[in-house]
């Protein structure tokens, strides 16, 4: 069954398993006894009402006065009648417990799975990470996650309602089996067709909501970025117009699905109020007691009063699942695919190196998606303290150079030496020995300190090499002039630094977190004169202290390494710095 197949799904994202729930199911057992208990009492207290003359009546008072010890008539009306108050406060009493613990239960994974889903992105395979938009990712972690975690409350409150059904069910068999079997006819007769009918229908909008949810995030992502070029050619229209579009898909799905949750209990109302009109008409025609009646139509009146909010809530549950069918495919799918969590790898402390050397050797690399590979036998050599150049025509293959000396790609022929010794697990050695300047750099809506320390735990930032990297980057006089020095807070409504400040600040987070290799990407090429300038020295300051490795496709900016390289025919060729056309 899909309920099931579903249920699996959702326990395996969020970590969890069937004896999780055993507690509450329960608690539910319980709220169904009682609920039980309380129906019960209904056909003693109707026959005590409209026919204390009976046989019943009389067993019950017999019954009951061999415990209580009392014979009047209406002491065990009022007593049965308290009794059902009781029962029925206290049944209402577990049952909003049971909802707010479902709500806790289900809503307290809603930040773990957030942050677990976090883990997975960080931790994916570069190729796999690049196929996806960024867009994906927000959409997953932000709006996905909740769609699961509100269909782990659905499919628990559909086990709740189930079992309180079933108890209600048995006790009605129990009372008058026959009656049963015909209010069963008419409510399956309504529920199973509009179940086929309605879930395909539901599973659609849930699937349109989902495509729709990313044309905006992708459409308001693109808007802000090209927020200057749309304005000057005056084509704001052109965003808006999709965003509108989306939203309106949105807007009409989440309608079609609304009317598709709640058709359900109008429909199994209708059912319920004709299943007692017909019940009245037969029994008037069949000439039964009318006291046999009444008591009858008590106990399946209350009964169906219960039944009917059940029905309607498992049915409008089973559709809101089949609504979030895509939403669980998707988390499903990434946890299963990328669950391998390599964080505690990338920061195992025992890889640490005395560097001297990094070496590429015969490196042959193609993405999948291509015929042709990028790289044919590259191979060239880095020492320690070293500063080189990397220039290549655009489509030569320098961004896929920095991810390979980064360790986000790894080659699929050849090898990559650190110190001469070959390494096999590529990014964790990598990472250890690697930082990345690139022309936009990592600005967070933080403070200073946090830009470049990264570091939740004060506890850990080491701040005489806070001071020791913000003087490297040439930050010194710029903080020291800010009322709260380096804990004031950049955003965009405050505090707010230029382009070539923001290069130094990511500069320092670089010095801060002690490097050997600083591969800068293209990282002056935004900047005006003035600050270029400034880092082209930063990077002459340095000579000698770090390894540098500068691709760039300005002069200016190679001003100060000591040799250049070439990406030419898949290959890196050394070539004179003296040659005026080196960089074009």
């Amino acid at each position: 069954m899909d309920f099931f197949y579903n249920l699996k799904k959702l326990l395996f994202i969020i970590d969890k398993k069937f004896i999780d729930l055993i507690p509450y199911i329960i608690l539910f057992l319980i709220s169904a006894i009682v609920d039980v208990v309380g129906l019960g009492l209904i056909a003693p207290i109707i026959n005590l009402i409209v026919n204390p003359e009976s046989e019943l009546t009389k067993n019950i008072i017999e019954f009951s006065s061999e415990i209580v010890g009392e014979h009047d008539y209406n002491f065990y009306l009022i007593l049965f009648s308290i009794m059902l108050l009781a029962l029925y406060t206290l049944k209402n009493i577990i049952s909003l417990g049971s909802q707010a613990l479902i709500m806790n239960f289900a809503y307290k994974q809603f930040a773990f799975l957030q942050s677990r889903m976090m883990s997975i992105y960080q931790n994916m395979d570069y190729l796999d990470y690049v196929k996806r938009k960024n867009v994906e990712y927000i959409r997953n972690i932000n709006d996905l996650c909740k769609n699961c975690i509100d269909s782990v409350n659905f499919s628990i409150t559909i086990i709740a309602d189930v079992i309180i059904l079933i108890f209600i069910t048995l006790y009605l068999i129990s009372f008058n089996f026959k009656v049963l079997l015909y209010l069963l006819l008419v409510i399956l007769i309504i529920y199973f067709p509009l179940q086929i009918i309605l879930k395909p229908k539901s599973v659609r909008y849930g699937k349109n909501i989902v495509e729709a949810v990313v044309s905006i995030y992708k459409n308001i992502s693109e808007s802000v970025t090209g927020f200057k070029e749309i304005k000057v050619i005056n084509k704001e229209d052109f965003f808006l117009s999709r965003i509108k579009k989306a939203a309106n898909e949105i807007y009409i799905n989440k309608i079609k699905n609304h009317i598709a949750i709640n058709a359900p209990r109008h429909m199994l109302e209708i059912g319920m109020i004709f299943f007692v009109v017909s019940f009245i008409i037969f029994f008037s025609i069949q000439n039964t007691a009318s006291k046999d009646v009444i008591a009858i139509i008590s106990v399946f009146g209350v009964a169906g009063i219960r039944m009917l909010p059940i029905t309607a809530n498992i049915s409008r549950n089973m559709i809101n699942l089949s609504h979030h069918n895509e939403p669980i495919k998707i988390i499903y799918n990434d946890f299963r695919n990328f669950k391998k969590d390599n964080r505690n790898n990338l920061q195992d402390k025992s890889v640490n190196y005395d560097f001297k050397s990094i070496k590429l050797k015969n490196i042959y690399f193609k993405y999948p998606s291509t015929k042709s590979p990028v790289f044919e036998n590259l191979s060239f050599e880095v020492s320690s303290n070293e500063c080189i150049g990397i220039i290549g025509k655009s489509g030569s293959g320098k961004t896929t150079l920095i991810d390979l000396l980064l360790g986000l790609l790894k080659p699929q022929k050849g090898s990559i030496f650190i110190n001469n010794n070959i390494i096999k697990d590529i990014n964790l050695h990598l990472s250890k020995i690697t930082a990345y300047l690139p022309q936009q750099a990592l600005i967070l809506e933080s403070s200073i300190i946090d830009n470049i320390v990264l570091e939740n735990d004060k506890k850990n930032i080491d701040y005489s090499k806070l001071e020791e990297s913000i003087e490297n980057a040439d930050l010194k006089s710029l903080i020291s002039n800010l009322p709260e020095k380096y804990k004031s807070k950049l955003s965009d409504k405050g505090l707010r630094f230029s382009g070539g400040q923001n290069q130094r600040l990511a500069l320092a987070r670089i010095f801060y977190h002690a490097k050997d290799i600083v591969i800068m990407d293209e990282a002056t090429s935004s900047l005006d004169k003035d600050t270029e300038n400034v880092i082209v020295e930063n990077i002459n300051k340095f000579k000698g202290k770090k390894t540098i490795i500068v691709i760039t496709h300005k002069e200016s900016t190679l001003k100060y390494v000591d040799k250049i390289f070439e990406i030419n025919d898949k290959k890196l060729k050394i070539i004179d710095k003296k040659d005026n056309n080196f960089y074009s």
